[in-house]
């Protein structure tokens, strides 16, 4: 395949188009690498980008694995313009329906996979570049607005900007949305841009409805040895200095030695986006309760002895 691209960039030229670009993210898909094996992994995201191809884009000619994702683009032109917008969010939107069970009849994922997908839509002219009738790339501000708002579409659910349109899409799909204005970091930073957001499924971080300058983030660092984890009770609380702005961008993330072969590598550490954790306020004091339990558990499994030192990082936005 690669020499094959190398072949076509000799006589490769450089093209406009109009296209809508949908860039899919699977939610949750680095920590479910970390907790199968490999080729676990592999056959998933596999499976994953067979069925969409297959199922919901056959017709379409270019799209490519984009991160823990995949990148489809849409070409249209002003007559075709109503029913290729339609059409993108019909499907994306059966797939945000069906993500859940993408998988459930196949034989080989026989292990929990991730049930949810976000999807971001922009469109707009794009550069592509093209050797005879193929296409080897696309690039332009399009793509990149489609992978910022894509980011916005949590826990799950489809993102659009204002300008793709939302009275080309039929009335009772405009019904799904709703409206809200967001800054997008080198997109909106200083002038919110409004967006169209699926009501079902997206909850629009409150950090987005503030500009880039007025959000900090505040970090709580605890350093201490694995035994100390496994003497202190199951779940422990950690008081936050300030409120969040907005907790569902709040992380957890533990560091610690890199161990191979039952022997901790020199200068190396390994880390992990911890997720068994739980955000709460009472008697307005913000807190995250951590579950120790399955941390000890994480933490053995990376072969961490009971002496060896511990980093936990609780990182979040405030105003």
């Amino acid at each position: 395949m690669h020499k094959t691209f190398r072949r076509l960039l000799e006589k490769a030229t450089g093209a406009s188009e109009h296209v809508i670009a949908a860039n899919i993210d699977v939610r949750s898909f680095t920590e479910f690498g970390k907790r199968v094996e490999s080729p676990d992994t592999a056959m998933f995201i596999k499976r994953v980008y067979m069925t969409i191809i297959d199922e919901y884009i056959p017709d379409l000619s270019y799209y490519k694995p984009a991160g823990d994702g995949l990148l489809v683009v849409v070409p249209y032109d002003q007559w075709t313009l109503k029913d290729r917008a339609r059409d993108t969010v019909k499907w994306c939107l059966s797939l945000v329906k069906k993500f859940n069970t993408i998988c459930r009849n196949d034989p080989m994922i026989n292990f929990a996979v991730p049930d949810k997908i976000g999807i971001g839509l922009c469109r707009g002219p794009v550069t592509k570049l093209i050797a005879g009738r193929t296409i080897l790339d696309y690039s332009g501000t399009v793509l990149n607005v489609a992978s910022r708002l894509m980011d916005i579409a949590r826990p799950s659910g489809i993102v659009f900007d204002e300008g793709f349109g939302l009275e080309l899409l039929h009335p009772s799909t405009r019904k799904l949305f709703a409206k809200e204005s967001v800054f997008i970091k080198g997109v909106a930073e200083h002038k919110p841009m409004s967006i169209h957001y699926t009501v079902q499924n997206t909850r629009v971080g409150t950090s987005y409805k503030k500009p880039l300058a007025a959000v900090q983030w505040e970090t709580e660092t605890d350093q201490l040895a694995l035994k100390e984890i496994k003497a202190r009770q199951k779940r422990f609380s950690y008081d936050l200095k300030k409120e969040p702005l907005d907790p569902a961008q709040l992380k957890v993330k533990v560091t610690f030695p890199h161990v191979h072969s039952g022997r901790k590598k020199k200068g190396l550490v390994s880390f992990v986006d911890f997720d068994s954790y739980r955000f709460d306020t009472e008697a307005g004091q913000p807190f995250v309760e951590i579950d120790y339990d399955a941390l000890a558990k994480m933490l053995a499994s990376h072969e961490v002895k009971d002496n060896m030192q511990v980093t936990i990082d609780i990182k979040y936005p405030t105003a």
